[in-house]
């Protein structure tokens, strides 16, 4: 392991604002990053959006619940319908909590350990005030560990 901990592999990010919508956070997923951090209006990290929670937002809740949807009524403009009026919900709304971030100089085990709990793909680093430093990505970790 490292002894300068995930500071090496910390990548910059561009974080999304909480105000956004959910349709923006899936344009900037799909062009950028596979998870974003979502900030205040003072850039404090609020948590995680990534496509797992955005899809979730998109369709009815119901279907998370379920295992097999094939008695359902098929109805693609219902189900249409629904998607595009949350997909103008903003983006607080859908956010992903983390029960903590990471802080900048933070150990590689830290970060293996939040990974394995929480499941991301990202997450967010932070300042003392809690705001953006960047992100570690779950694949940058494992390279890190595998390879230190």
């Amino acid at each position: 392991m490292s002894s300068s901990g995930i500071t090496p592999i910390t990548k910059s990010v561009t974080p999304i604002p909480a105000s956004a919508t959910v349709v923006e956070a899936a344009r900037l997923i799909e062009a950028e990053q596979s998870t974003l951090p979502v900030v205040d209006e003072a850039g404090r990290v609020l948590g995680v959006v990534d496509s797992a929670s955005l899809l979730k937002a998109l369709v009815p809740r119901y279907l998370e619940q379920l295992s097999h949807t094939g008695f359902i009524r098929q109805d693609p403009a219902g189900l249409l319908r629904h998607a595009l009026q949350a997909a103008q919900q903003p983006v607080c709304d859908v956010v992903q909590t983390l029960p903590e971030y990471l802080q900048e100089g933070a150990s590689e085990a830290h970060a293996a350990e939040l990974f394995l709990h929480t499941g991301v793909l990202a997450i967010p680093v932070v300042d003392a005030d809690g705001g953006l430093v960047g992100v570690v990505r779950r694949v940058d970790l494992v390279v890190a560990l595998a390879t230190d």
